[in-house]
């Protein structure tokens, strides 16, 4: 049901209406995200599905990274490992769900947070604030992250 819910959005976007004039009932980053893929795959559910389980692959090497910094190789290894192999994140990258990118763009999140402890630049801190409110365009709970 949530499926179709996001591909009915998707093709009343990309229509001459656009989106609807109601109140969001979810989070609009997704259905634009999904109607931009739709787009460039030419309609394509396999393709759309593809193309996000290869952005959730980076989530592996991402988590594998920031181990790395925060801890020893062993550990950043196995941790990549874990996640790459994770059958609930696999599951989800394949459905047309906001699940499919919101742990993506939550790591990177984290990152440039770390990033910004690090180098307190306002550039790091321009990244992790447009990251932030990304992250709150897909789910709005995490702008608790915020303060």
């Amino acid at each position: 049901m949530d499926e179709k819910y996001h591909v009915q959005l998707v093709q009343q976007i990309s229509s001459e209406s656009g989106y609807p004039d109601e109140p969001f009932y979810r989070a609009p980053l997704y259905p634009y995200f999904l109607a931009f893929l739709f787009k460039v795959t030419d309609d394509s559910f396999y393709w759309t599905r593809l193309i996000q389980l290869l952005l959730g692959s980076f989530l592996a090497l991402l988590v594998y990274v920031i181990a790395l910094r925060l801890f020893d190789r062993r550990t950043a290894i196995w941790s990549g490992f874990i996640t790459a192999l994770y059958p609930t994140l696999i599951y989800f990258e394949a459905t047309l769900l906001i699940e499919s990118i919101m742990p993506l763009l939550t790591l990177l999140l984290v990152w440039q947070l770390y990033r910004c402890q690090q180098t307190l630049s306002v550039r790091d801190f321009i990244i992790a604030g447009v990251l932030l409110g990304l992250a709150g365009l897909a789910r709005p709970n995490i702008l608790m992250l915020g303060p």
